[in-house]
């Protein structure tokens, strides 16, 4: 299961890509988590991070690079993947 919280979303326009609207960045962020591998999750103080390159592009014609802070697997419901936050590279 795939969840991406509302500050997460909100973070991604502010941070990432400012003319987005909520429900375009909400869907750029799902459909990038469907690419995440166990391999590339790494540790972070409190939660895992992932590097994410979106297959999606920017106004630049650049695709959004990002970083993805995620919940650890046992604070997630039914397991899944639980986006807390979004920072810039």
């Amino acid at each position: 299961m795939l969840f991406v919280t509302g500050h997460a979303i909100h973070r991604f326009i502010e941070r990432i890509a400012p003319y987005l609207t909520y429900e375009e960045a909400e869907a750029i962020i799902l459909e990038d988590m469907k690419s995440i591998r166990r391999e590339s999750i790494k540790p972070s103080k409190s939660n895992y991070y992932v590097r994410i390159r979106s297959k999606y592009l920017g106004k630049q014609g650049s695709p959004y690079r990002y970083r993805m802070f995620i919940a650890p697997q046992e604070q997630t419901p039914e397991k899944g993947y639980l986006v807390v936050t979004i920072h810039r590279g």
